[in-house]
Protein backbone atom coordinates (compact mmCIF):
# COMPACT_ATOMS: atom_id res chain seq x y z
CA UNK A 1 0.00 0.00 0.00
CA UNK A 2 1.26 3.43 -0.68
CA UNK A 3 2.72 5.34 2.18
CA UNK A 4 0.89 8.75 2.60
CA UNK A 5 4.50 10.62 3.66
CA UNK A 6 5.71 9.63 0.44
CA UNK A 7 2.82 11.24 -1.64
CA UNK A 8 2.94 14.90 0.97
CA UNK A 9 6.62 14.55 0.19
CA UNK A 10 6.19 14.30 -4.04
CA UNK A 11 3.88 16.86 -3.78
CA UNK A 12 5.80 19.08 -0.96
CA UNK A 13 2.63 18.70 1.10
CA UNK A 14 4.95 20.29 4.03
CA UNK A 15 3.72 22.75 6.80
CA UNK A 16 6.60 25.24 6.35
CA UNK A 17 6.21 25.31 2.29
CA UNK A 18 2.13 25.88 2.71
CA UNK A 19 2.92 29.59 4.32
CA UNK A 20 -1.04 30.74 2.43
CA UNK A 21 -2.18 27.42 4.85
CA UNK A 22 -1.20 29.22 7.73
CA UNK A 23 1.92 26.48 8.05
CA UNK A 24 -0.22 23.02 7.92
CA UNK A 25 -0.33 20.39 5.38
CA UNK A 26 -3.43 20.58 2.68
CA UNK A 27 -3.95 17.34 2.64
CA UNK A 28 -5.12 15.67 5.85
CA UNK A 29 -3.88 12.18 7.38
CA UNK A 30 -7.96 11.47 7.11
CA UNK A 31 -8.20 12.36 3.48
CA UNK A 32 -5.45 10.09 2.07
CA UNK A 33 -7.47 7.33 3.97
CA UNK A 34 -9.89 7.33 2.13
CA UNK A 35 -8.59 8.55 -1.10
CA UNK A 36 -5.69 5.96 -1.02
CA UNK A 37 -7.94 2.68 -1.22
CA UNK A 38 -10.52 4.84 -3.08
CA UNK A 39 -7.54 4.37 -6.23
CA UNK A 40 -7.02 1.25 -5.50
CA UNK A 41 -10.00 0.32 -6.03
CA UNK A 42 -9.88 2.42 -9.36
CA UNK A 43 -7.45 0.92 -10.80
CA UNK A 44 -9.07 -2.71 -10.12
CA UNK A 45 -12.00 -1.18 -12.39
CA UNK A 46 -9.91 0.45 -15.25
CA UNK A 47 -7.42 -2.58 -15.47
CA UNK A 48 -9.42 -5.81 -14.95
CA UNK A 49 -6.59 -7.93 -14.91
CA UNK A 50 -4.83 -6.36 -12.08
CA UNK A 51 -7.82 -6.67 -10.04
CA UNK A 52 -6.87 -10.15 -8.37
CA UNK A 53 -3.94 -8.43 -6.67
CA UNK A 54 -3.99 -4.75 -6.84
CA UNK A 55 -1.35 -4.36 -4.75
CA UNK A 56 1.13 -5.51 -7.16
CA UNK A 57 0.52 -2.44 -8.93
CA UNK A 58 3.78 -0.45 -9.14
CA UNK A 59 3.25 2.23 -6.59
CA UNK A 60 4.90 4.85 -8.99
CA UNK A 61 1.56 4.16 -10.86
CA UNK A 62 -0.97 3.95 -7.44
CA UNK A 63 1.29 7.70 -6.54
CA UNK A 64 -0.34 9.60 -10.01
CA UNK A 65 -3.87 8.26 -9.49
CA UNK A 66 -4.05 9.34 -5.77
CA UNK A 67 -2.43 12.57 -6.73
CA UNK A 68 -5.38 13.10 -9.18
CA UNK A 69 -8.05 12.30 -6.80
CA UNK A 70 -6.49 14.68 -4.32
CA UNK A 71 -6.40 17.85 -6.91
CA UNK A 72 -9.93 16.98 -7.80
CA UNK A 73 -11.19 17.07 -3.90
CA UNK A 74 -9.39 20.22 -3.77
CA UNK A 75 -10.77 21.77 -6.90
CA UNK A 76 -14.47 20.94 -5.77
CA UNK A 77 -13.37 22.77 -2.49
CA UNK A 78 -12.02 25.82 -4.56
CA UNK A 79 -15.66 25.73 -7.10
CA UNK A 80 -17.63 25.55 -3.47
CA UNK A 81 -15.97 28.38 -1.73
CA UNK A 82 -15.67 30.75 -4.80
CA UNK A 83 -16.00 34.69 -3.91
CA UNK A 84 -15.67 37.88 -5.57
CA UNK A 85 -15.69 41.01 -3.40
CA UNK A 86 -14.95 44.82 -5.12
CA UNK A 87 -14.00 47.82 -3.12
CA UNK A 88 -14.75 51.48 -3.88
CA UNK A 89 -15.91 50.83 -7.31
CA UNK A 90 -13.19 48.90 -8.47
CA UNK A 91 -13.41 46.05 -10.45
CA UNK A 92 -14.38 43.01 -8.90
CA UNK A 93 -11.61 40.34 -7.87
CA UNK A 94 -11.80 36.77 -7.11
CA UNK A 95 -10.70 35.88 -3.76
CA UNK A 96 -9.51 32.90 -4.90
CA UNK A 97 -9.39 31.78 -8.64
CA UNK A 98 -7.47 28.05 -8.40
CA UNK A 99 -10.00 25.70 -8.99
CA UNK A 100 -9.38 25.64 -13.13
CA UNK A 101 -6.16 25.06 -12.65
CA UNK A 102 -6.91 22.23 -10.12
CA UNK A 103 -9.48 20.36 -12.06
CA UNK A 104 -6.72 20.78 -15.09
CA UNK A 105 -3.61 19.37 -13.06
CA UNK A 106 -5.94 16.45 -11.83
CA UNK A 107 -7.44 15.04 -15.39
CA UNK A 108 -3.72 15.13 -16.22
CA UNK A 109 -2.78 13.40 -13.40
CA UNK A 110 -5.47 10.95 -13.87
CA UNK A 111 -4.36 10.59 -18.07
CA UNK A 112 -1.03 9.73 -17.02
CA UNK A 113 -2.46 7.31 -14.21
CA UNK A 114 -4.76 5.94 -16.86
CA UNK A 115 -1.75 5.33 -19.38
CA UNK A 116 0.53 4.12 -16.76
CA UNK A 117 -2.10 1.65 -15.66
CA UNK A 118 -2.87 0.19 -19.24
CA UNK A 119 0.71 -0.48 -19.87
CA UNK A 120 1.48 -2.15 -17.06
CA UNK A 121 -1.89 -4.03 -17.24
CA UNK A 122 -1.00 -5.24 -20.80
CA UNK A 123 2.16 -6.02 -19.73
CA UNK A 124 1.10 -8.08 -16.74
CA UNK A 125 -1.32 -9.86 -19.31
CA UNK A 126 1.55 -10.89 -21.90
CA UNK A 127 3.59 -12.17 -19.37
CA UNK A 128 1.20 -14.19 -17.88
CA UNK A 129 0.66 -15.77 -20.70
CA UNK A 130 4.07 -16.02 -22.11
CA UNK A 131 6.12 -15.53 -18.67
CA UNK A 132 8.67 -13.73 -17.95
CA UNK A 133 12.15 -13.76 -16.91
CA UNK A 134 12.96 -11.88 -13.52
CA UNK A 135 13.33 -8.19 -14.15
CA UNK A 136 12.64 -5.05 -12.20
CA UNK A 137 11.94 -3.86 -15.09
CA UNK A 138 9.88 -6.03 -17.41
CA UNK A 139 6.50 -4.69 -16.62
CA UNK A 140 7.28 -1.04 -17.05
CA UNK A 141 10.20 -1.28 -19.94
CA UNK A 142 8.09 -2.97 -22.70
CA UNK A 143 4.52 -4.69 -22.82
CA UNK A 144 6.40 -7.33 -24.68
CA UNK A 145 9.43 -7.52 -22.30
CA UNK A 146 8.94 -10.47 -20.78
CA UNK A 147 8.05 -12.12 -23.71
CA UNK A 148 11.07 -11.32 -25.18
CA UNK A 149 13.50 -11.81 -22.16
CA UNK A 150 11.83 -15.69 -22.44
CA UNK A 151 12.41 -16.04 -26.04
CA UNK A 152 16.06 -14.16 -25.56
CA UNK A 153 16.73 -17.34 -23.01
CA UNK A 154 15.76 -20.15 -25.49
CA UNK A 155 18.07 -18.63 -27.89
CA UNK A 156 20.84 -18.85 -25.71
CA UNK A 157 20.42 -22.64 -24.19
CA UNK A 158 20.09 -23.95 -28.31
Amino acid sequence: MLDPDIIKEFIKDKPELNILHDNMEQFSDDLLDVIIPMTYQEAAILAPSVARAPSQVPDVIMLHGVIARLLESESFLELRNQLQYQDNNMSSAPLSAKQAQYTQLSQMMRAYFQQLLSAFATSSFYNSCWGMASSNSADMDNMYAGYFNINLMQDLTV
